[in-house]
């Protein structure tokens, strides 16, 4: 079944859950693959959320934040429910376009 997403950019999977950013309205949508329905949507303190990836075992996401003057990766936990919680934000230098997973 399709499950929209309002101005959907990056995506990638964690194992049970999809996450996929809201480049214009500076979210992350949460979706349940084994259930096929959405989660919920996080805020993210900085704009336009561009590109994501996760670690090896599923419990830290990493999302660039793309732009002129964007400057940030920011990193969440991945709860065994899919939740996200923010840890901290790195400078990563002007325009960090995309992150890379460990």
């Amino acid at each position: 079944a399709e499950l929209p997403y309002s101005s959907a950019h990056g995506i990638i999977s964690s194992f049970r859950y999809v996450f996929v950013t809201g480049i214009s309205d500076a979210t992350i949508g949460i979706f349940d693959r084994a259930r096929n329905e959405f989660i919920k949507e996080v805020a993210t303190d900085f704009p336009i959320p561009h590109n994501l990836a996760v670690n090896r075992n599923g419990s830290l996401l990493l999302v660039s934040h793309s732009g002129s003057n964007a400057t940030r990766v920011s990193f969440y936990n991945i709860d065994r429910s899919g939740q996200l919680v923010k840890l901290t934000d790195y400078e990563s230098g002007l325009n960090p376009f995309g992150v890379l997973s460990y």
